[in-house]
C-alpha cells in the first residue's frame, strides 16, 4: 500500500494524502478474460475512493500488457527491447522490415500491430539470425551508417554468444544458471571447474589454461569476451540455443557440483581462497601482491594440487569440500 499527499477530494472538498490500493478485477477485452490488480486510490480523511492522475492510464497499459501476453502479440517493452538489442532506431527499423517509416513509432505508441507483424518483431527479439536476413535482404532500405551499426552489434553478438570451445559453453550455462555472476566470479568458477575436473575424470575438461593476474586466475580469451559488462551482472538474454544441450551430462554433472559449492559465495571471496592456493602462488614468484603479471598457471601444477587435496578432504563431497574451504583461513565478507 503506498501512500501519498496533497490531491483534491470530491467528498471533504480539501487537498488530502491518500493511500494507493489495489483489488483483484476481472475483464473482458474482445472476447479474452483479463484478471489483474488494478490500482485505485483512497482518501486517508474520509476513506471515500477518489480520482487520481495517472492511474487511468497505469491500469490500462497493464490490461493491455496481459492481454498481448495471452494472445501472443509482441509488448511495448519487448520492442524497446529490439532496439536496444540492435542499436537501431525506430524509423530505420520499420524500414528495414519493408514496413511504414512510422509504424514503430505508432507500435510504441500503443497501437496493436497485426498478428503477422507482431510475429515478426518478436522473431526478431529471440533470432539475430532472422534480423541478419532482413538486414542483408533491404539494406537499400537503410543508410550505409544505420546498416554498419546493426551488422557489427549482431557480429559482437555472434562472438558473445559464440560456442566453439568447451569453456565458451559453459561460461555461457553458468551466467544462465540463475547465479549472479560477474566476469571476477566466472574466473574463479572456471578455475575450480578445471582443478576439480582433474579430480572427477582425472582430465582438464575446460582444455583452456588460466594465468595468474592480480585478482586470481583469469582465462584470457573468456575474460575478454565479458569485460565490457565491467563488473556488471553477465546476461546471455535472448539466446538461440538450448541450454539443456549445451553440456554432456558429465560436463554438467561436474558444473553443477561447482556451482552449487561454490556459487554461494562472491567473485571476492573466491578471489581470497584462490589467493591461498598454490598454484596461483607459484605462479607470480617474484611478483608483488598488486604487480601486473600475465604468467601462465601450470595446468600439472594445478592437477597436482587439487588431487593432492582430494586425497586430503575428499573433494568429491560437499563436506569435503567445505572443510578444504574452511582450511583456507579465508574471512567471508559477502555471499551472493
Amino acid at each position: 500500500m503506498e501512500r501519498r499527499k496533497e490531491i483534491l477530494c470530491a467528498y471533504c472538498r480539501k487537498l488530502v494524502s491518500y493511500e494507493i490500493q489495489v483489488r483483484k478485477e476481472k475483464i473482458f477485452v474482445k472476447d479474452t478474460e483479463i484478471e489483474y490488480g488494478e490500482k485505485y486510490g483512497i482518501c486517508s480523511v474520509c476513506g471515500n475512493e477518489l480520482t487520481v492522475p495517472g492511474l487511468d492510464d497505469e491500469n490500462e497499459n497493464k490490461i493491455e500488457e496481459i492481454y498481448r501476453k495471452k494472445n501472443g502479440y509482441v509488448t511495448i517493452q519487448e520492442i524497446n527491447q529490439i532496439l536496444e538489442k540492435y542499436r537501431v532506431e525506430k524509423r530505420p527499423l520499420s524500414n528495414l522490415l519493408g514496413w511504414g517509416e512510422l509504424t514503430i513509432t505508432r507500435y510504441l505508441d500503443g497501437q496493436l500491430p497485426g498478428k503477422k507483424y507482431s510475429d515478426v518483431l518478436i522473431q526478431l527479439l529471440h533470432s539475430d539470425s532472422v534480423m541478419e536476413e532482413y538486414l542483408e535482404k533491404n539494406k537499400k532500405n537503410i543508410t550505409e551508417k544505420a546498416y554498419e551499426k546493426i551488422k557489427g552489434t549482431i557480429e559482437k553478438r555472434k562472438q558473445l554468444y559464440s560456442t566453439n570451445t568447451i569453456a565458451e559453453r559453459i561460461s555461457i550455462y553458468m551466467i544462465s544458471s540463475g547465479y549472479e555472476i560477474t566476469n571476477l566470479f566466472l574466473q574463479k568458477l572456471l578455475y575450480y571447474i578445471k582443478g576439480f575436473g582433474y579430480v572427477f575424470y582425472q582430465k582438464d575438461i575446460l582444455n583452456m589454461s588460466c594465468e595468474a593476474w592480480v585478482n586470481g586466475p583469469v582465462f584470457p580469451m573468456i575474460y575478454d569476451k565479458y569485460k565490457g559488462f565491467g563488473k556488471e551482472i553477465l546476461s546471455c538474454e535472448n539466446m538461440e540455443f538450448d541450454l539443456n544441450s549445451l553440456l554432456s551430462e558429465e560436463e554438467k554433472t561436474l558444473v553443477d557440483y561447482v556451482l552449487n559449492i561454490f556459487g554461494k559465495y562472491n567473485g571476492w571471496t573466491l578471489r581470497e581462497f584462490t589467493h591461498k592456493e598454490r598454484p596461483w602462488q607459484s605462479a607470480r614468484v617474484g611478483f608483488e601482491e598488486n604487480e601486473r603479471c600475465t604468467n601462465e598457471i601450470s595446468d600439472e601444477v594445478i592437477r597436482t594440487y587439487f588431487m593432492e587435496v582430494d586425497k586430503r578432504y575428499d573433494l568429491k563431497k560437499s563436506d569435503g569440500v567445505l572443510a578444504y574451504i574452511n582450511s583456507l583461513d579465508v574471512l567471508v565478507q559477502a555471499v551472493v
